[in-house]
């Protein structure tokens, strides 16, 4: 069996591993199905914009976005690729391992060391929130989305990178397939969820997929 891609963007102990990525450019991964097993893997800055590219944000206006759980900020990189200058995105994390070199010129990152489900934020009026393989460390996933409703406008959307498994590991301790986040969606009020990428795992046909949430 060989091992799992990983896409390593979140909080925790996986955020950590990327952030050792960014230094060494090359860094070991533990398999999400085996404990043993290990892989060598990076997932490029264009491979991130491409996989979330799908969610289609042309607005020529600037926008507001919260990266829940961004880890190094390879995700927030990708959606600052999306928005037009002038935009915000409060980039939250746990840890401080956001990288600079992620930052966008005409797009302002605004760093917030929290627990994206534990601390207040006091976000409001968001034009949207991005969860990348975060989701999956939260077990109360809908109180999660009622919060984050609270920060968005009615139009609102969220874009959401996750593993389509409904098995969980010490890697995956809430998993999330593309089934149950559509039911988790919809239980929120957001009639509309759909895949906008998809990437094979090397191990046991496992993917990822990239989905986009709106009302």
């Amino acid at each position: 069996m060989g091992p799992a891609i990983v896409i390593l963007s979140g909080f925790g102990c996986v955020t950590h591993l990327y952030h050792i990525a960014l230094c060494s450019s090359v860094f070991i991964v533990h398999n999400l199905f085996s404990a043993s097993a290990t892989s060598i893997y990076i997932m490029s800055k264009n491979e991130a914009s491409d996989f979330i590219s799908g969610a289609g944000l042309q607005n020529q206006n600037p926008q507001l976005w919260a990266d829940m759980g961004c880890g190094s900020g390879l995700f927030s990189f990708a959606l600052a690729q999306m928005l037009c200058s002038g935009s915000t995105i409060y980039a939250v994390d746990k840890t401080n391992s956001f990288s600079r070199t992620n930052r966008i010129e005409g797009i302002k990152t605004e760093l917030i060391q929290a627990d994206f489900v534990h601390d207040a934020l006091g976000f409001k009026q968001l034009n949207g929130i991005l969860i990348a393989n975060s989701l999956h460390y939260v077990a109360d996933k809908n109180a999660l989305l009622h919060t984050f409703k609270t920060m968005l406008l009615p139009q609102g959307i969220f874009i959401v990178v996750e593993y389509d498994t409904v098995q969980p590991n010490r890697w995956l301790p809430y998993p999330v397939s593309f089934f149950q986040l559509k039911q988790l969606f919809l239980t929120a009020g957001y009639t509309n969820t759909r895949k906008i990428g998809e990437r094979k795992s090397v191990y046991n046909n496992t993917t990822m997929y990239a989905a986009i949430a709106s009302s």
